[in-house]
């Protein structure tokens, strides 16, 4: 059903997001046992609390406060802070790798016109947009 196979897309992504930080952590010498299902849980905690922490863009800050919270005891402060900066680094490179062929290819396919749609007076529609600014209703 589309229901599971969505869920299955959404659990592969929370697992490459906790790959990329098992990966910097091995890195930083964090070689022990478990140390894939701690960095995935991390993350994926880490992502959470981020979300949760409205009043900052993108979580910033609590995010890698939370990932130091529970990475420094297997990698050390030093190290579970320079992972929760590289994390933050690499996925803003890759939103804008994702990002920029999505406006190119916006842009290349917003300059078609769009067919009409039936049903639909397009002339209604240009007077309700243009004249919501000035308070005066079309």
């Amino acid at each position: 059903s589309a229901m599971l196979a969505s869920a299955a897309w959404g659990f592969l992504q929370w697992f490459c997001f906790g790959l990329q930080a098992w990966l910097l952590a091995r890195d930083l010498g964090g070689g022990k046992d478990g140390l894939l299902l701690l960095s995935v849980g991390a993350f994926a905690l880490a992502w959470v609390v981020g979300f949760l922490v409205v009043f900052v863009p993108a979580g910033a800050g609590a995010r890698e406060a939370t990932l130091v919270l529970l990475l420094g005891p297997t990698l050390g402060s030093g190290n579970a802070l320079a992972l929760a900066l590289m994390s933050r680094v690499l996925m803003i490179v890759g939103d804008f790798v994702v990002v920029g062929p999505a406006v190119l290819s916006a842009r290349v396919h917003g300059r078609r016109s769009a067919p009409a749609r039936p049903g639909v007076d397009e002339g209604a529609l240009d007077v309700l947009t243009t004249d919501v600014g000035d308070g005066v209703a079309g």
